[in-house]
């Protein structure tokens, strides 16, 4: 039987499946996106592979990853990338395809390609489901505490014990909520309006540009962090990014999964990185507030 195995992201263990369905006596044609920066299998013949084992590298367009992270400039390269797998296809002639990992969009040409050759179409998803299925009984509370909220006071009554009983009775008792809030932390102080930002030094990384910035946080105030400007034309939607210090938000420590910042800026959003005020999350500097 000729086998098409389909592997958009060219994970290993599609990459065992094929060599296992050549072992078995199948022609089997192993294809893969080329460039993609993902973890992958090892795609390249070996002494010990069947003689009825190939591996075709379908080509990504080559500003690939110039563009991932905007939207629209990716979508048509993953449609275009789909519809030169389907070429393949349609000139391999396969009984069977079995696609997976692929985005939506670039699946449909490779399904309609199949089909205009006569195969079987099969979509394979990697299993993750089952770790959620495993795992959902610990989000839900025991029974004993189930609809079991407490004897809290409810947002919903006034100071003097009255209720709130309509939408048009809601910003009063918000106010209320306010006020309270403000008579226990103190009032805030006035915006900065225009903070000032002194740029320090510049590098390239990834795709994006990194400035070490000096930021006027509060009056007589400064802190140091990170702005991360991705690369190409804006505008970029922006987030700030506060953490107990920036380089961890921008993934210039080993403090792993929390480099926020950093993977903000690789899909396309500028990100203004600053941490607690001299440095230390235990006694923060306040400055004059």
């Amino acid at each position: 039987m000729r086998i098409l195995i389909h592997d958009y992201a060219g994970h290993p263990f599609t990459t065992a499946l094929s060599r296992e369905l050549a072992r078995l006596g199948h022609e089997v044609a192993h294809v893969f996106a080329s460039d993609l920066q993902t973890p992958r299998g090892d795609m390249k013949p070996r002494p010990t592979d069947a003689a009825s084992l190939t591996f075709q590298e379908v080509p990504m367009d080559p500003e690939y990853s110039r563009y991932k992270y905007k939207f629209l400039r990716r979508r048509s390269m993953e449609i275009g990338y789909g519809r030169r797998a389907g070429d393949f296809i349609r000139e391999w002639n396969p009984d069977v395809v079995i696609s997976g990992n692929t985005p939506t969009e670039a699946q449909e040409p490779i399904t309609r390609a199949t089909l205009d050759a006569g195969g079987r179409f099969y979509y394979w998803l990697q299993d993750f489901y089952s770790l959620a299925v495993d795992i959902a009984p610990f989000f839900r509370p025991p029974s004993e505490f189930t609809n079991q909220f407490g004897a809290y006071r409810s947002p919903l009554l006034f100071a003097d014990g009255s209720r709130v009983r309509s939408a048009s009775d809601w910003p009063r008792r918000r106010e209320e909520i306010r006020k309270q809030w403000m008579d226990l932390m103190g009032s805030w102080p006035p915006v900065m309006e225009r903070p000032k930002v002194e740029f320090l030094a510049k590098s390239q990384r990834e795709n994006f540009t990194q400035h070490r910035v000096r930021l006027e946080i509060a009056p007589r105030q400064t802190g140091e962090g990170w702005l991360l400007v991705p690369d190409g034309e804006g505008p970029f939607p922006a987030v700030l990014v506060v953490f107990y210090e920036p380089e961890t938000s921008v993934g210039l420590n080993t403090n792993q999964f929390r480099d926020f910042g950093h993977q903000l800026a690789r899909r396309g959003f500028v990100t203004l990185n600053i941490g607690t005020p001299g440095g230390n999350a235990w006694k923060p500097e306040v400055g004059v507030a």
